[in-house]
């Protein structure tokens, strides 16, 4: 299906989608905040990158690296008892705001 396109050129392409940019507006930054943006705008990267222009290629290959990525989320590394043990987390309900953190105030910023 996929058979013409170059996958590796479209993996380099939709790992921009981790960052590494300018500052965007604020109201991009609270689109960001749904898979489905995330999706859109890694599709669109990928459509003019590595994608060969071609659309539903460009789609499947950012909702595979999205799925990737959220899985991947999960997964941990620790050191105990002197060794390293991997940790898969499981979500857990939040039963109260009061068990929420908020994020801190001020971050440093190396100055």
């Amino acid at each position: 299906m996929f058979d013409s396109q170059n996958h590796l050129l479209a993996l380099a392409t939709v790992m921009g989608t981790l960052g590494g940019f300018q500052n965007q507006p604020k109201w991009f930054a609270a689109l960001s905040k749904y898979s489905l943006w995330q999706i859109l705008m890694g599709t669109v990267l990928v459509y003019q990158g590595g994608g060969g222009q071609n659309l539903f290629y460009s789609l499947m290959v950012s909702l595979v690296f999205y799925i990737v990525v959220t899985i991947s989320n999960q997964i941990f590394f620790t050191q105990e008892d002197g060794g390293s043990h991997l940790l898969i987390a499981k979500s857990q309900p939040v039963t109260d705001e009061t068990s929420v953190q908020a994020p801190p105030e001020t971050f440093f910023t190396g100055y």
